[in-house]
């Protein structure tokens, strides 16, 4: 509950019965966690929805209140630095796809004067899919974990 840095997913894989991120999605998040010094032990994570859409993806209309729900949720949480993965995390909190809102932190304001740093990166499921982007969500943890680069 004090993590200093929180995760925020768009839903659990489908292979994932009893925790986020399982699965290959899930193998490969815990070695992006690990080479930057991490572990989900030290870390929030915290996903949109709390179950799989049948369809697998979240429904576009209900994106409003989601979004709204996450928001709260950091909020709550107040860390210092929040990774979205993936265009649903993403839109909720930065109103912005992963292709636009990538590349700079975004600050969020929470409790009056505190702050937390946002990075937005993809979601292991895409990098699973699509490799070449490794590259590009390495550079994401390490201005995630570099702070104000």
């Amino acid at each position: 509950a004090d993590a200093d840095l929180m995760i925020l997913i768009d839903c659990p894989e489908r292979d994932a019965a009893d925790s986020l991120l399982g699965g290959a999605a899930g193998r490969l998040f815990d070695r992006m966690l690990a080479a930057i010094g991490r572990s989900r032990a030290d870390v929030h994570l915290a996903s949109l929805c709390a179950a799989r859409p049948a369809a697998g993806r979240l429904p576009r209309d209900m994106d409003a209140r989601l979004a709204e729900i996450a928001r709260h949720h950091v909020g709550l949480a107040a860390p210092k630095r929040l990774l979205v993965m993936g265009d649903a995390a993403s839109r909720a909190i930065l109103s912005a796809n992963v292709i636009e809102a990538r590349g700079r932190l975004h600050p969020f304001n929470h409790k009056a004067d505190t702050q937390s740093q946002v990075v937005a990166s993809f979601h292991p499921r895409m990098l699973l899919e699509r490799p070449v982007l490794k590259a590009e969500a390495w550079r994401d943890l390490q201005m995630l974990m570099g702070g104000s680069k």
